[in-house]
C-alpha cells in the first residue's frame, strides 16, 4: 500500500512542495515543518518593530538617566527593563516621562502593587477581585 501523496501547494514560509487535505488548505496557512512555522512566525514585522522598539527606549532612557535602576539603583544593564509608569493600555506613550528603567524585582514589584512603592492608583490582583476576596474571607471565617 502506498501512502505518498502528490504535493498540491507550497509551505507560506520556505516554498517547499507539500501535501495538504483541502479541508487544511482552507483553514489555514500550509507549512512544510514547525521550524517553518515558527519561523513565520517569528519573523512577522510587528513582533520585530516591538522588540526594536523596546531596544531603542531602554538604549536611549540608559543614555539619559544612567545604566541604573532608578528605584534601588542596581547596576546590571543586561537585566535593567523599560517600564512604562502610565500603562499604554490605559493611555500611556512612549514619552521619557512615562518611562523608568528598572531592574526585574523592582518592576515585578510594582506590578504586583507593593505599598512599599508608591505608583499610580493601580489597583492589586486582590482588589481587582473583590467578590473573591470576600468568598475567601467568608470561608476562612465559616471553618
Amino acid at each position: 500500500m502506498n501512502l505518498n501523496r502528490i504535493p498540491n501547494t507550497n509551505c507560506s514560509h520556505c516554498g517547499a512542495l507539500v501535501y495538504r487535505r483541502p479541508s487544511e488548505l482552507a483553514k489555514k496557512k500550509p507549512f512544510c515543518s514547525q521550524a517553518c512555522f515558527h519561523s513565520a512566525r517569528h519573523n512577522n514585522r510587528a513582533f520585530d518593530y516591538k522588540a526594536s522598539e523596546s531596544k531603542r527606549l531602554r538604549i536611549k532612557l540608559m543614555q539619559e538617566r544612567g545604566v541604573v535602576c532608578e528605584l534601588c539603583n542596581y547596576a546590571n544593564v543586561n537585566v535593567l527593563q523599560v517600564h512604562h509608569i502610565k500603562r499604554r493600555s490605559d493611555g500611556g506613550t512612549n514619552d521619557m516621562s512615562n518611562l523608568q528603567l528598572l531592574c526585574p524585582n523592582c518592576h515585578a514589584t510594582i506590578h504586583l502593587g507593593d505599598s512599599r512603592i508608591a505608583t499610580t492608583s493601580r489597583k492589586s490582583p486582590w482588589e481587582k477581585h473583590e467578590k473573591t476576596q470576600t468568598k475567601l474571607s467568608y470561608a476562612i471565617s465559616v471553618r
